[in-house]
């Protein structure tokens, strides 16, 4: 799983949808067969959030460029 800060409140509205804050860190789980969502775990909980709302965190490592 990777790393996630929600750029965007988000209140689910169905059960499986989890609601998030802005400015949250979620770890990205899995990308389901749906399109925009992505299925993340939150501190208390886990569920589908929209792809749009999240930006992913890449990590601090830096390229070795080779030539």
């Amino acid at each position: 799983p990777c790393q996630a800060i929600v750029l965007y409140d988000f209140e689910g509205t169905n059960e499986d949808e989890m609601a998030v804050r802005k400015d949250d860190k979620i770890f990205i789980e899995s990308k389901p067969e749906y399109e925009g969502w992505l299925i993340a775990k939150g501190r208390d909980r886990s569920g589908l959030v929209p792809e749009a709302y999240v930006q992913l965190i890449t990590s601090n490592a830096v390229p070795i460029e080779q030539g």
